[in-house]
């Protein structure tokens, strides 16, 4: 008798998991085999502390597919996450019955830390671990709506309804919280939605926005809703009857006609106003504006190349550089001041002497990169040495070594000027100039200009 009272409970049982409906991550994911699946083994699993924000569901199922012949016809399904969201899910198989069912009970046993059937549905958890839930089938009619009373979002104040996901979501929230006896465990969840969380509580009928902490009251309705967007709608349709109504009139139509010409005569009007207010501005301004001048004064990094070129008067400087006063670099090939090629030539031969020196110094030492020069170095103290028996260092791209500026000679002077280098040990002989432009015979040979014949 006893035999045959446990083989009763067992069909029981597996007539009541195999009624279990399909999780709806395997309907989503794999629609086809969600519709000819049966439900051999199912535990839905959760993890709740409201005080951390904790709300998490692992449900486990395994599933046998009728249309697959043989043994191994058989799936492990999983599917886990925040509550509210639609988590992670994996479809193992086709398996055998022994190994779809080997690995759900290793999972069930990980998540609660108890061997699969050890427990029974509401039974107390481990600190830390999943515990078992009593499952109940949700009411598909039964909405989910919230109240607005502080105008967000230009809302007027009234009962508004959840989204169709995250009023189905609720809706099973509630139908568990039904199912195990509307236990502390199962009265406050935590709701994923979108950016925020919600906190819920199930027995007082309330949510509360985990990060601004907004508290708002909910309501479940089974009837037709009296929602304020199901008010709009009403009123909507409405409208359409009392147009549709109104249509078959005479006197209606000649009024809607008459409505419709107004606001058109209106928006004529308007139109002209703007076109005469246009034709109104003086054509002055825009010729003005067509005919402004171009400015002469180059601006920006490109100043000095727009005047190089002769695309532009002068630079946008202090005094104002012209194409006379610039020139083109030999070395950076850039187009730079005279006047400051020249100071930089100056300022260079000042250490041309201990740069050159340097280099021999790292030549001698076989150093090779970047070496800082310090007092009391080898690099320093060698270059010390041969300060005095190299050659000034010759500039980049130049063969001339460097020395300071030849004086210049006047062009229509009649005295003897002497042309001398500073850094030449030789001096050169002095050379009358003569006049442009001048017959007549002065002391000495007389030369003319740019010819090697004396006359």
């Amino acid at each position: 008798m006893k035999t045959k009272k446990a083989a009763m409970k067992r069909k029981a049982a597996r007539k009541a998991v195999a009624a279990r409906p399909v999780d709806r991550g395997l309907a989503e994911n794999h629609a086809a085999l969600a519709k000819r699946a049966k439900v051999v083994l199912d535990a839905r699993l959760a993890l709740i502390d409201p005080g951390s924000n904790t709300d998490k569901f692992y449900v486990l199922q395994s599933l046998e597919d009728p249309s697959a012949s043989g043994t191994g016809r058989f799936y492990a399904s999983r599917r886990w996450g925040r509550t509210g969201t639609a988590g992670d899910s994996k479809l193992e198989g086709p398996l055998e019955e022994s190994d779809a069912a080997a690995i759900l009970q290793r999972i069930f046993k990980e998540k609660t830390g108890a061997a699969w059937g050890s427990i029974q549905p509401g039974d107390p958890a481990k600190p830390g671990m999943y515990w078992l839930q009593q499952v109940e089938k949700s009411d598909l009619k039964a909405k989910w709506e919230y109240y607005v009373s502080d105008r967000v979002d230009g809302k007027a104040t009234g009962w508004y309804p959840y989204l169709r996901d995250a009023s189905a979501e609720v809706e099973e929230l509630y139908a568990q919280h039904n199912a195990n006896a509307q236990g502390s465990r199962t009265r406050e969840r935590i709701v994923t939605s979108g950016h925020f969380s919600y906190k819920v509580d199930l027995a007082n009928m309330k949510q509360q926005n985990t990060r601004t902490s907004k508290l708002r009251m909910i309501r479940r309705t089974l009837g037709r809703s009296t929602s304020q967007t199901s008010l709009v709608g009403k009123a909507h349709s409405a409208m359409k009857v009392a147009m549709k109504v109104a249509s078959r009139s005479g006197r209606a139509m000649k009024a809607m006609k008459a409505m419709k010409k107004k606001p058109m005569k209106k928006k004529l009007m308007k139109k002209k106003k703007a076109m005469k207010k246009v034709m109104k501005k003086p054509m002055k301004k825009v010729m003005k504006k067509a005919m402004k001048a171009v400015s002469k004064v180059a601006k920006g990094k490109a100043a000095k190349k727009l005047v190089y070129r002769g695309e532009k008067g002068k630079t946008k400087t202090p005094g104002g550089l012209t194409k006379d006063d610039l020139t083109k670099s030999k070395s950076a090939n850039k187009i730079v001041s005279k006047t400051r090629r020249a100071a930089g030539i100056r300022k260079f031969s000042n250490i041309s002497t201990w740069a050159a020196a340097c280099k021999e110094a790292k030549k001698a030492l076989g150093l090779t990169g970047f070496v800082a020069v310090k007092k009391d170095t080898p690099m320093y103290n060698k270059a010390k040495e041969l300060m005095s028996s190299v050659k000034p260092l010759v500039r980049r791209a130049t063969t001339k070594v460097l020395a300071p500026p030849t004086p210049v000679v006047r062009k229509a002077s009649t005295k003897n000027l002497v042309l001398a280098r500073t850094a030449s040990a030789k001096s050169l002989p002095s050379t009358p100039v003569v006049r442009k432009a001048s017959s007549q015979s002065l002391p000495g040979p007389v030369v003319r200009k740019a010819s090697t014949k004396s006359l």
